[in-house]
């Protein structure tokens, strides 16, 4: 990189390391990089704690990628107050695994509080997500447009006041929501309220729900859109179960779900996975037939896959 100053993107995730490294020489001009990725490879053997984004690295970037507005990063909660310095960042994504996986907390809560209104996509990767930082992403990211959260277990404290009529996430067109390490994993604390809460004043593309739980069925979705009427204008909707979806059924979610979405969705592109919906199946077959020989524009996904 030392003879590449003019690239701005380098698909390498350790560029961080490589950062680091090169604002240790002296007299290192400044890089044109506009984005950083520091999460590592699945196909190069690591040690995750090497790729952690401690302070040195983070003053690293700030100093010799004064033009970085995109990050992905490993971190611990720690770290994360010192990426205020990156002030033309307006993409993030933290994963909160370096050697352990972990969970956001106050420094995260205070980098959100100080950059939260710059910021146009958001991604949380983490062990466990309270509902207090949840209500702390809409009240600090006004303009966000993307918002991705993926947690282990979802912590729905009772004592944590969920506002019902609020201005928050007026601008967010993805949004997507996983919880749980895997199809069989039981998520008992997300509550309707909390996806009213993030969707109410949302004018969504894409949602994706990766989640299994009881309050995914066709009563509360039905309920769900109602409650926030400019879902109306997805493009894609996918409700899944965490992980490989291999399992038929399994989400409670029927023939009276289906039509409700190609009834009241008009703009609806793709939908499913209708594998682990509890469909009959010449439903399905007679859906699939009425696609294609009508030519619609809608993509219905009813396969195994894996949802990460």
């Amino acid at each position: 990189m030392v003879y590449l100053e003019d690239i701005e993107y380098l698909g390498y995730k350790e560029t961080g390391k490589v950062v680091k490294t090169l604002h240790r020489m002296l007299q290192q001009k400044k890089l044109k990089l506009t984005h950083v990725d520091n999460r590592g490879s699945k196909s190069r053997r690591l040690v995750v704690s090497s790729l952690r984004c401690r302070k040195p690295m983070t003053v690293a970037i700030s100093e010799l990628c004064p033009e970085v507005h995109n990050i992905k990063l490993r971190v611990s909660d720690d770290d994360v107050g010192a990426l205020v310095c990156l002030d033309k960042v307006d993409s993030v994504e933290l994963v909160y695994h370096v050697g352990q996986i972990t969970s956001p907390g106050e420094g995260t809560l205070y980098f959100l509080q100080s950059r939260g209104s710059c910021l146009s996509s958001l991604t949380l990767i983490c062990q466990n997500l309270t509902l207090s930082m949840v209500i702390n992403i809409a009240e600090n990211c006004p303009n966000l447009n993307q918002l991705w959260l993926r947690c282990n277990h979802f912590q729905n404290q009772a004592t944590t006041y969920l506002p019902s009529q609020h201005n928050f996430l007026t601008r967010l067109s993805v949004m997507y929501l996983r919880i749980g390490d895997g199809e069989r994993y039981i998520d008992r604390s997300l509550s309707l309220s909390v996806l009213v809460f993030l969707l109410k004043n949302a004018p969504l593309k894409e949602l994706l729900l990766a989640v299994r739980s009881a309050i995914i069925n066709d009563s509360n979705m039905i309920q769900l859109f109602n409650q926030c009427p400019l879902l109306q204008g997805l493009e894609k909707l996918m409700i899944v179960v965490p992980g490989v979806n291999s399992m038929q059924g399994i989400l409670e979610l029927t023939e009276c779900f289906v039509n409700f979405v190609n009834v009241n969705c008009p703009r609806i592109q793709k939908l499913g996975n209708l594998l682990s919906w509890r469909l009959d199946k010449i439903f399905v077959d007679e859906l699939l037939q009425a696609v294609q020989e009508c030519n619609w524009d809608l993509n219905i996904i009813n396969k195994k896959m894996t949802m990460r």
